[in-house]
């Protein structure tokens, strides 16, 4: 037992003190850099879902897409102009921060000839301003 003069009755204003700033500069990082946000998705003969989902995040966030597809294809996410390769089986992941708001389709390119298949959307992205 330490005695009120004691060296523990000292440190605990200052330990307190340690973890009231690390939690405020993790609060103030979280909300500088924005939220991370993360999407799984299997695209099958072409198509996510019957109906292409939306994903809908807040301008600032940090987005990743990860996505496996049954064959080889390439993803372009419109007015961002990000593309990701797809090879067959081989999940891999789109990563960008949500700087753009509004809504932006993704579309599967093919190797074969780089055009559109159905010019159907794969999915939409939803970006909302903060």
């Amino acid at each position: 037992m330490l005695r009120r003069g004691g060296h523990l009755h000292t440190i605990a204003p200052l330990l307190r003190m340690s973890v009231l700033a690390m939690l405020l500069l993790s609060w103030a990082g979280q909300h500088a850099l924005g939220q991370g946000r993360h999407f799984e998705f299997e695209i099958v003969d072409g198509v996510i879902a019957d109906t292409p989902p939306t994903l809908k995040v807040t301008q600032g966030d940090r987005v990743v897409i990860a996505l496996v597809s049954n064959e080889d294809t390439q993803v372009h996410l419109h007015a961002y102009d990000l593309k990701l390769q797809l090879e067959a089986g081989v999940p891999a992941e789109l990563a960008f921060e949500a700087n753009h708001s509004g809504r932006f389709p993704a579309a599967l390119h093919w190797p074969a000839d780089g055009g559109h298949r159905e010019d159907r959307a794969l999915l939409y992205l939803e970006v909302y301003p903060q």
